[in-house]
């Protein structure tokens, strides 16, 4: 290990200093393992009566407190948007479940955000897209903001529907529209940057569902 050092001096070097012990070759640069088992991403015809989640960090150790589950939807008489971490139970070990009450029926578009960190403070986030029910998502293109357009790039979010393949084409005339992206397989909602813009005084977007892949 000594010998290693004297070769490459650019690699970090571990220090007895305790406020330094997070630094040197066994720093921990690895973010933490999140799944989200339930809701699946995409369509579900079924009601949606459970939320689980699993998290787990081998290196440094999983920072419970840091746990963070949010909806853009009201679920369990909590607000869109509100915290519903303090809702979950530790059914298995690393496993947190939420029944959700009442089950939820039908949801056109839901977003569940989690996230959680290790004790380095290494962050993982899991954005889970998802429907309950049979009525498709309506296409939407939205712009970000009134900075969306800068520096000759034009930055968008398609949101449609989950775990489908869509068409991007562009125009500049409204009628002569020309394949510029294809999606597949994405979880409902899609940033999308288009780089050749800078020289064009407009530029349309449409998106088309394509046809199911066999």
């Amino acid at each position: 290990m000594l010998f290693a050092r004297w070769i490459d001096l650019g690699a970090p070097i571990d220090s007895p200093d305790p406020i330094k012990a997070a630094f040197g070759w066994f720093a921990d640069d690895l973010r933490p393992t999140l799944a989200v088992s339930s809701p699946d991403r995409g369509r579900s015809p079924e009601p949606l009566s459970l939320i689980r989640i699993g998290a787990y960090d081998y290196y440094s150790g999983l920072d419970r407190s840091s746990l963070s589950v949010t909806a853009d939807f009201e679920i369990n008489g909590r607000a869109s948007g509100a915290e519903l971490f303090d809702l979950f139970v530790e059914a298995e070990d690393h496993v947190w479940t939420l029944i959700v009450n009442p089950t939820i029926m039908d949801l056109q578009r839901g977003l569940l955000v989690v996230q959680a960190k290790d004790t380095r403070g290494n962050v993982t986030t899991v954005e889970r897209t998802f429907s309950i029910g049979n009525a498709m998502m309506p296409t939407d293109m939205l712009a970000k903001d009134d900075q969306s357009l800068t520096n000759g790039k034009f930055e968008f979010e398609l949101r449609c529907e989950p775990q489908s393949q869509y068409l991007i084409e562009t125009t500049q005339n409204m009628i002569d529209w020309a394949p510029w992206l294809t999606i597949q397989d994405f979880d409902g909602v899609q940033k999308l940057m288009d780089n050749d813009v800078a020289d064009e005084t407009q530029r349309f977007y449409r998106a088309t569902l394509l046809p199911s892949q066999p």
